[in-house]
């Protein structure tokens, strides 16, 4: 059974776009002149340019409704579908269009993991994400890449079921990655209707060759300064270091961590990028102080100075004692002076006087003189210890005796 002369055909499919290898179901709704459906059992015939339709022969329903499966295959393109019956038909022109594959290319979306790399360069996975002209991920669409600096591979590639393809970008400096997909033939497709009189359908939503790019910067690491002490530092003493880091390129990489090395084994972390930094040593010797500053992309610059140490200046004491006729007192005479040259002060000086007692003369320097009475007659070892603020100490001695 055919549908009668003048009845209009009218074929839609809610998918205007599939990847290779889609499907898309399609209605074909016959009406005749009068505008009511045609007997149920009225026979269609399909045909498309593109892949096949799934019968390609159907009968209405009561409503005048046939319904088929196109199914696209492995070819890229625009499928123009038609419909007919007896003396109905779709006119070519006017035929159902379903872009296919590359042709179904809407739009497409490029990211690069990670964006920045390290100084020494490295890789980068680049993803385009491909959608069709609907606003759904595309399967099965090619995507060509290209890089203006180091190398991209694979240079084509196909999107997952995801509607992901990938590459893997290698360089050593600053590189922009470009992705195309599509066809600029490409075409989508609506409903196309014919009856007697040959009415026109709508030609679709036409899709595009799609191009984007991502840039990966390749990091440029901090740089670093270090100065150390204009001259030689005694032992015991402060030497004072200056510290200057600055994160320069076009990253500025903050910076993460900084490490002074102190060269006796001893390292510090400093929190600040600009720092005056104390350390005492010691040991006498000439010492290498390192500084490693690494950024949060984990590159790191290293500076160095040298620090002399010179043996601990020692403060100076001596002692002497005069023992007064017929008595048991000892009059003690102590002379102290600080260290030269060490910026240290006398912190105390300790006399034992041998008998079992002490004194302590505080921070006097100079000559101190003091009488001390001993106990019974006898000999007596008596010693003055000085210590300055650099914890430094010096010892002298004498001998009493008490007749």
């Amino acid at each position: 059974m055919l549908a009668p002369t003048g009845s209009v055909i009218t074929l839609t499919s809610a998918a205007t776009a599939v990847p290779t290898n889609g499907t898309a179901q399609l209605i074909a709704q016959v009406l005749e002149p009068s505008g009511t459906p045609p007997h149920s059992g009225t026979h269609l015939i399909f045909t498309t340019t593109l892949g096949t339709i799934e019968p390609s022969e159907a009968e209405t329903d009561v409503n005048g409704r046939a319904i088929v499966i196109f199914r696209a295959g492995l070819a890229n393109g625009t499928a123009l579908i038609t419909a007919a019956s007896g003396g109905s038909a779709i006119p070519p022109g006017n035929g159902l269009r379903i872009a296919v594959g590359n042709a179904a290319v809407g739009s497409l979306q490029l990211s690069a993991s990670p964006t920045t790399l390290p100084a020494a360069g490295g890789s980068s996975t680049i993803s385009a994400t491909v959608f069709d002209i609907s606003g759904n991920v595309l399967p099965g669409v090619a995507v060509a890449f290209s890089t203006d600096t180091g190398a991209v591979g694979p240079s084509s590639a196909t999107t997952n079921g995801s509607g992901v393809a990938s590459a893997i970008l290698t360089t050593s400096g600053t590189a922009t990655v470009t992705a195309t997909a599509g066809s600029t033939s490409a075409g989508g497709g609506t409903a196309g209707s014919s009856g007697a009189t040959g009415s026109t359908g709508s030609t679709g939503t036409t899709g595009s060759a799609q191009s984007k790019q991502v840039t990966v910067k390749v990091n440029v690491g901090p740089t670093i300064a270090l100065t150390g002490p204009s001259g030689p530092v005694g032992a015991g003493q402060p030497a004072l270091v200056t510290l200057t880091v600055t994160a320069p390129g076009v990253t500025q990489s903050p910076i993460r961590n900084i490490v002074v090395n102190w060269g006796d084994g001893q390292q510090t972390q400093v929190g600040s990028s600009t720092a005056t930094l104390t350390h005492v040593y010691v040991v006498p010797g000439v010492y290498t102080v390192a500084a490693t500053a690494t950024d949060a992309n984990g590159d790191s610059s290293q500076a160095a100075t040298s620090v002399i140490v010179t043996p601990r200046q020692l403060p100076s004491i001596s002692i002497s004692a005069t023992q007064v006729a017929g008595s048991t007192i000892a009059t003690f005479t102590v002379t102290v002076t600080a260290a030269t040259g060490s910026n240290a002060s006398i912190q105390n000086t300790h006399l034992n006087f041998g008998d079992g007692t002490s004194i302590d003369l505080g921070s006097q320097t100079g000559t101190i003189t003091l009488p001390h009475a001993y106990p019974s007659t006898g000999s007596y070892q008596p010693t003055a210890t000085v210590t300055d603020t650099n914890g430094t100490t010096a010892t002298a001695a004498t001998a009493v005796i008490i007749r």
